[in-house]
């Protein structure tokens, strides 16, 4: 199973969870959604990281910076002529907090 496929299973699960929990807050309102709750958010999570593990393709575009797919923050250095300099030997984004596998060119 590619990360891709893992990816969407989960996003059904995560889905399916939703609906249950919105049943109950509609049907079933003394229920204790807590559980499913927590389930969901830990679902929504493993998404997040399964697809920070799928690599993105950086938009190259002439005159400007390369930034992160996912978090915008900027993969290039100004030469301070009008040229950046990309930094394409990254194969994560370097902001800590996004860590998103990035690609350079379309294969």
């Amino acid at each position: 199973m590619t990360n891709e496929e893992a990816a969407h299973e989960l996003r059904i699960q995560s889905t399916v969870l939703e609906n249950m929990i919105r049943y109950n807050e509609d049907f079933e309102p003394k229920a204790d959604n807590s559980s499913l709750i927590n389930r969901k958010n830990a679902i929504d999570k493993a998404i997040t990281a399964l697809e920070k593990q799928i690599p993105k393709l950086v938009k190259i575009r002439a005159w400007s910076p390369v930034n992160c797919p996912t978090c915008e923050y900027e993969l290039s250095e100004h030469k301070g002529d009008g040229y950046y300099k990309h930094l394409t030997h990254l194969e994560r984004c370097p902001n800590v907090e996004c860590g998103q596998r990035i690609k350079w060119h379309d294969d």
